[in-house]
């Protein structure tokens, strides 16, 4: 480990180590709000044609003129030219934490591909990336790299809003899933900024692999992230997005146990569908789960009927316990047994087993 790195770790680490004071936001934001302060710090990076700052409260539109210049920055800096450059751009630069996720997939020797295919050029890039990651791995914990790619995402999205490439309803299609994401992995704006400077040592490490370029873009980063937790700061001013509470079908005192001789993992996601409004399980299905989490045990359960708006909502699903399942179904019970790559179907009111993603 090189003394960058240290020094880098070091200040991530007192970061986190130190409470951020709750009494001292004032405000509670909507979630498009908090969307907006998620990309904080690259809100406060100028762009050529958005002569102020584009503020938190909502999108900022240019008029035809600066929406030009912001054009023709995009296209010089970025090759990007419509909305579907844009999307492209923010997939595939801003990429980290998938990044992350393949390196803890070799950590934990189950890797999310075969290595052998990659020429030797791609290899060693790939292992030197995987190397220098292991450093912040802890520190990341599990929202891993999410933040900085949720910041820049936003943040990039917000200026192609304000160059007129993308609507307002394809600007929220695209970033109230991931500002939901981001309130369920972080629990604070501090927690959030460690995961953002995590992320930005590693995105600069890819993109420049020199220690001294990725300590000065570290230092930027740091600066504008003591200003949002400053005494006036923007994040300092909100609190954190706290996630409404359900009000499930079934309390919890009224839970019985069914599963009661189920060995292994134990977690499980479900829809909304089932545990809110009641409906029987109506499509499930088992896939290889995530080696970084250890509670689950790879069951999915849905009504059947959600449409890909709603799946792609994580507002209307939660991880849950196996039994709590099979008490809103009890028929799922006797199926849990089933290896990875099952799936059931409700047909005439019974769940049976889906031929066609069986084969």
């Amino acid at each position: 480990m090189t003394e960058t790195t240290r020094t880098i770790i070091s200040r991530i680490t007192e970061l986190k180590e130190v409470c951020q004071s709750e009494s001292a936001a004032t405000n509670q934001p909507s979630i498009e709000e908090f969307a907006l302060l998620l990309s904080g710090i690259s809100a406060c990076r100028k762009t050529p044609g958005i002569d102020i700052h584009m503020g938190y409260e909502h999108l900022y539109l240019c008029n035809e003129e600066k929406a030009e210049i912001v054009r023709d920055h995009l296209k010089r800096i970025y090759h990007i030219v419509d909305r579907d450059t844009l999307i492209n751009v923010c997939n595939e630069l801003y990429s980290t934490d998938n990044d992350l996720s393949d390196f803890r997939s070799f950590w934990n020797e189950s890797p999310s591909f075969d290595i052998g295919e990659l020429t030797q050029e791609s290899r060693d890039f790939f292992e030197s990336c995987m190397e220098y990651s292991r450093n912040f791995d802890e520190l990341a914990g599990e929202g891993g790299y999410y933040a900085w790619d949720c910041n820049e995402i936003i943040g990039l999205l917000r200026v192609g809003y304000a160059a007129g490439l993308i609507t307002k309803d394809d600007f929220w299609a695209f970033v109230r899933p991931m500002a939901k994401n981001a309130a369920q992995l972080y629990k604070s704006w501090r927690e959030y900024a460690a995961g953002c400077l995590c992320g930005c040592a590693y995105f600069m490490f890819r993109e420049q692999g020199c220690n001294e370029e990725v300590l000065n873009f570290f230092d930027i980063n740091w600066n504008l992230i003591d200003h949002l937790l400053g005494e006036d700061g923007a994040w300092q001013r909100n609190g954190w997005y706290q996630i409404p509470e359900k009000d499930f079908l079934i309390k919890a005192e009224d839970m019985k146990i069914i599963l009661d001789s189920w060995k292994g993992a134990e977690g499980c996601l479900a829809t909304d569908r089932i545990l809110v409004d009641g409906e029987k399980v109506g499509y499930m299905y088992r896939e290889e789960p995530d080696s970084n989490h250890d509670w689950d045990s790879g069951w999915r359960f849905t009504a059947g009927d959600e449409t890909p708006e709603y799946m792609d909502d994580p507002d209307q699903s939660g991880i849950y316990a196996l039994n709590t399942i099979c008490n809103y179904d009890p028929e799922i019970t006797k199926l849990l047994d089933a290896p990875f790559g099952t799936a059931y179907i409700r047909i005439d009111g019974r769940l049976v087993l889906d031929e066609e993603k069986d084969g």
